[in-house]
């Protein structure tokens, strides 16, 4: 489960830190997240979430909504358009 989480925060960093810096850079491929869909519960990721990897709520707020069922993920900074990932 910390390999998901890993690989999560690995994908969203990148993300984030291309967000608005180059036309250059490739859009992300927000399906290779799909197979880790139900990995993870919602305690275990937002626990790893707030205490490993993202301790501070105004770090994420704005780019994740985490429900009973999924976390979704905003694909990019102002826009309103979201990635959904289920928990198990």
């Amino acid at each position: 489960m910390k390999i998901w989480l890993w690989s999560v925060g690995w994908f969203l960093g990148a993300t984030f830190a291309l967000a608005e810096v180059s036309i250059l850079g490739e859009k992300p491929d927000w399906s290779r997240l799909d197979k880790y869909g139900e990995s993870i519960s919602r305690t275990e990721f937002e626990e790893l979430l707030t205490k490993v990897y993202v301790p501070r709520r105004a770090w994420w707020k704005d780019w994740l909504e985490i429900s009973d069922k999924s976390v979704r993920v905003r694909k990019q900074a102002g826009k309103d358009e979201w990635y959904e990932l289920p928990f198990a």
